[in-house]
């Protein structure tokens, strides 16, 4: 625990450290409302899922949840869980359930706004499937759109939700994903509430 703690503070240092280096304030302020507002949604106790995605590869995670545990000076500290989908007729990284101990810091990358997620196993180690800098393409609440560079190699493009959006705020934020993440390549998902909340040992 000792070691996961040291790690997690170098990790929020450097990206002080970054941040730091830079003036908010030359941002416009479209970037800077959409980190706040961002900042806002990661704050609160209610979980965020991802309903919509844009995954490069076949493998992927699914049903991914994310839920504020405390108030952390070292970013937002949440509880991120999800399901490593297996791809069909080819051998790949373990599926089933993963849970992680996650911190995420909001700032500009590249002078453009984005979210770094650290998400944690065992030993201090980060995940690599979800762990790295995501673009921030459009965050208005009740959502957000993020999306890593479009040229990675395993390239994403996720809609976040606050859980229990209504209809007509969801409508938003589909468009929203729909007008940011068409020119992503690969496989579409969509989020089933009834198979992810089952928490079966099977695929959902």
């Amino acid at each position: 625990m000792k070691f996961l703690y040291c790690m997690i503070l170098f990790l929020f240092l450097w990206r002080k450290h970054c941040f730091g280096q830079y003036d908010f304030r030359t941002l416009p302020q479209e970037y800077r409302d959409q980190m706040g507002n961002v900042s806002q949604m990661l704050n609160v106790t209610t979980p965020l899922v991802v309903v919509r995605a844009k995954y490069k590869e076949q493998q992927h995670p699914i049903c991914m949840r994310s839920q504020r545990i405390d108030i952390s000076t070292l970013g937002f500290h949440h509880n991120l869980t999800y399901y490593m989908k297996a791809s069909k007729g080819q051998p790949g990284k373990a599926k089933g359930w993963k849970v992680r101990e996650t911190y995420l810091y909001v700032g500009p990358k590249n002078k453009f706004p984005s979210v770094y997620i650290a998400a944690y196993m065992d030993a201090g180690k980060l995940d690599p499937e979800v762990s790295g800098d995501y673009y921030i393409f459009y965050g208005h609440t009740p959502c957000f759109v993020v999306g890593t560079g479009l040229l990675q190699a395993n390239s994403w493009c996720l809609l976040w939700e606050v859980e229990g959006t209504f209809s007509t705020t969801h409508e938003s934020c589909l468009k929203a994903f729909d007008e940011q993440c068409t020119r992503y390549p690969g496989y579409e998902y969509h989020y089933r509430k009834g198979k992810c909340d089952s928490r079966i040992s099977t695929e959902p």
